[in-house]
């Protein structure tokens, strides 16, 4: 598998943690900390490549299902963590 390919199953495997709690739990932050215990910082390097394949991904889709450009998305997001 490619390296991209595995970080970004990674990534969705630290999201798919964060959902099974409520406000994201410990069982996201558990397996960050596994994971940087196990790989130091390259796993801290490659789980954040991950986070942002899989984040633009998310961008990319939620733009065209909204008829929205992503620039219009991100500053939607970026309002909801100002105000």
């Amino acid at each position: 598998m490619d390296p991209k390919q595995q970080n970004a199953l990674t990534a969705i495997g630290v999201l798919t943690a964060w959902l099974s709690e409520p406000g994201g739990g410990n069982f996201a932050a558990d397996q960050i900390h596994d994971l940087i215990a196990e790989g130091g910082d390259e796993a801290v390097a490659d789980l954040l490549g991950g986070l942002v394949s899989v984040a633009g991904h998310l961008l990319v889709k939620t733009a065209r299902a909204t008829g929205r450009s992503e620039q219009e998305v991100l500053q939607d997001l970026a309002q909801k963590y100002v105000s």
